[in-house]
């Protein structure tokens, strides 16, 4: 008989992570015996709602949401969202016949810790990397205020009364198991990757749609470097787009595609950019499953990211599409999880630095990629490391063994 998971999550709308990596990874678990069911917490519109009800039902997820409040401040409304949360939860849990709970990051921990007083099931936290200490870096919380005080006593608690630590980098289990004290269980860490269906994210042997490459205004013949997800805060566009620049005094006619769920901030930037550099830049929005269809007349894959304390503990989705769709990749890898350990030079790239000296080094690396005739080799031998690191068939054991460790299959 199948186990019942509660996976309870907080999103904005600007991400579809429910949609794009979660929904697909629930569903090839349910081969394994466990049934997921979501509560997701958001405050995105009805067709962002019924874009994620969707990706959720039609994978047989059953699948609702809570209203984060926004106001009379963000960080209230939180609260707020956070103390009404209590019914929908319990009722979930009675209506579902939940047998696992699994909290992704700091606020749907507190909000599940306050439903299971009582009912004690078994918690399978997701701290999906150092959230809190993000909102320190990146969105001006303060160390001294209350709610940094707050947020780290809800994640301390968290890492006691689960059973089970789900992270995404082997320094995400150093850092948390330090915070949660000497005698604290180390086996309670499983680092689990961010996997995609390698069937869908997957090369593209004939050259990519160029059809479709035509259609929104890139030449067809040239080549063609991609930024695909998030900008502003940790994800530094402004480098890439120095990057660009540097690459075009190698190369002239390479031409820029950015895939984001925020195209007007990729504009705005392209505005500060040259003329020149402007246009040869696309911007487009698309839905997450169209993503391997614009990467595949893409001949590079870029990511920069802050290096910062928070993102020791992440893994970035985006190395994982490009990886498996056959990108060869430049990306920042210092304190970027554990990127640095996925990339080889056959493939890939890794900046330890964005210094005047490592550019142009990454800069001809991959003009001689082109030039050479290796690009076809580099596109092989970055699939075989998507395949390695961040396929679905990579990722699911992680989510076994932290599921079976807190509710062994077969125990009733």
């Amino acid at each position: 008989m199948s186990k019942n998971v509660l996976f309870v999550t907080w999103d904005g709308p600007q991400v579809n992570y429910l949609e794009s990596l979660f929904a697909p990874i629930f569903e090839r678990l349910e081969s394994y015996g466990y049934q997921f069911h979501v509560i997701q917490f958001t405050w995105a519109d009805s067709s962002q709602l019924s874009r994620s009800r969707k990706a959720c039902e039609d994978r047989g997820i059953p699948y609702r949401s809570v209203r984060i409040l926004r106001w009379p401040s963000i960080s209230i409304g939180s609260v707020l969202s956070v103390l009404c949360s209590k019914n929908i939860i319990l009722r979930s849990i009675k209506d579902w016949n939940i047998d696992i709970l699994m909290p992704r990051a700091t606020l749907p921990a507190w909000a599940v810790e306050r439903a299971n007083r009582n009912l004690r099931l078994p918690v399978v936290f997701d701290s999906d990397g150092l959230p809190v200490d993000e909102k320190v870096e990146f969105e001006g919380l303060k160390v001294s205020g209350l709610a940094h005080r707050m947020l780290r006593d809800i994640e301390f608690r968290a890492l006691h009364y689960s059973q089970a630590i789900m992270v995404r980098s082997s320094d995400a289990a150093s850092i948390l198991k330090e915070r949660a004290g000497a005698s604290f269980e180390p086996t309670k860490f499983f680092v689990v990757g961010n996997g995609r269906d390698s069937t869908l994210f997957a090369p593209c042997n004939d050259g990519g749609d160029v059809n479709l490459k035509k259609s929104i205004g890139l030449d067809a013949h040239a080549p063609t470097v991609a930024y695909v997800g998030s900008l502003g805060g940790k994800y530094r566009f402004d480098q890439v787009l120095e990057f660009f620049n540097r690459l075009r005094i190698l190369q002239a006619d390479l031409q820029l595609l950015v895939v984001t769920p925020s195209p007007d901030l990729a504009i705005k930037a392209l505005s500060n950019a040259s003329q020149n550099d402007a246009e040869r830049c696309v911007v487009v929005s698309v839905f997450g499953n169209e993503v391997p269809q614009y990467l595949s007349f893409v001949d590079l894959g870029l990511m920069f990211i802050e290096p910062s304390y928070s993102m020791r503990a992440v893994a970035p989705v985006k190395l994982g599409e490009y990886l498996l769709c056959g990108l060869p990749v430049v990306a920042t890898v210092k304190n970027i999880g554990d990127s640095a350990d996925v990339l080889s030079p056959d493939f890939g790239f890794p900046l330890f630095d964005v210094g005047e000296q490592s550019l142009q080094a990454a800069s001809e690396w991959f003009v001689s990629l082109l030039s050479s005739g290796n690009l076809p080799g580099a596109r092989k031998e970055a699939r075989k490391a998507g395949v390695k690191y961040f396929s679905m068939e990579a990722v699911i054991d992680g989510y076994v063994r932290s599921l079976d460790c807190v509710l062994p299959r077969g125990i009733e």
